[in-house]
């Protein structure tokens, strides 16, 4: 049986956009009358902390653990400049037949689910380098722009879609993933390539947190910043978002 959280097959098109819109009330005279005015929809910043009943997780306090300028990466999410992106990351998912998380491409061969390293490692031994340039860009359509693990040029292009609330992608995170880093991205003979795909409708942080790592990415520490999401992970996955 596939370990993956699955996507809500009655809707796969790409997630909504975290709007985090308030409503203003138009104003009401004291007298009774009320006066018709417009619904007023305002941005106010985020703090990026989410309450829990003992403490608050905040990504920008993780951001600050790590040695990254924190008021950027707040700056940076206040903008939602990457929610165009983390869209794009997730239908190009749908498009390439993923249906839960985490998901892999193996030079275009698909695994499903947080798999024991063996099967990996069958995979992996078994992909076959591009043939022709059609199929390297092929490859290179499905890894996008996103963040690389390992030598870019290497044979092996491992495209992972994950969402960093799915506990199976943190089961991926803390044992196969280990091994695959150590027998084939650390010697060149693999990378991998992190894509987006949360699953919003049972993970409600998971958009936020992917725009967190994109900002640290700004900062040229999107990995350290992925992999401390996935140790925090029952952290953040708790709570509701607190302004």
């Amino acid at each position: 049986m596939d370990e993956l959280d699955q996507l809500n097959t009655s809707s796969p098109q790409s997630p909504p956009k975290k709007e985090n819109t308030y409503l203003i009330p138009a104003s009401i005279i004291v007298a009774g009358v009320i006066i018709a005015g417009a619904v007023i929809y305002a941005f106010p910043p985020r703090t990026f902390e989410i309450a829990e009943t003992d403490r608050a997780f905040s990504f920008s306090v993780l951001a600050d653990e790590l040695g990254l300028n924190t008021v950027q990466l707040v700056d940076c999410m206040n903008s939602r400049k990457y929610e165009d992106e983390i869209s794009k990351d997730y239908a190009d998912g749908v498009q390439a037949g993923v249906d839960g998380t985490p998901a892999f491409f193996i030079n275009g061969v698909k695994v499903s689910g947080a798999q024991p390293f063996s099967v990996f490692k069958t995979a992996i031994d078994n992909a076959s380098p591009a043939k022709n340039e059609t199929e390297k860009a092929s490859f290179k359509k499905l890894a996008d722009d996103d963040p690389v693990l390992g030598n870019p040029n290497a044979p092996i292009t491992i495209v992972e879609f994950g969402d960093f609330q799915c506990h199976f992608c943190k089961k991926f995170h803390d044992e196969a993933r280990k091994e695959i880093i150590r027998t084939y991205v650390d010697t060149g003979k693999a990378n991998i390539v992190y894509r987006d795909f949360p699953l919003e409708g049972i993970h409600k942080n998971a958009r936020l947190a992917a725009e967190a790592a994109e900002c640290a990415d700004e900062q040229g520490k999107f990995w350290e910043y992925h992999d401390a999401l996935y140790v925090h992970q029952a952290e953040f996955s708790q709570g509701e978002l607190k302004n």
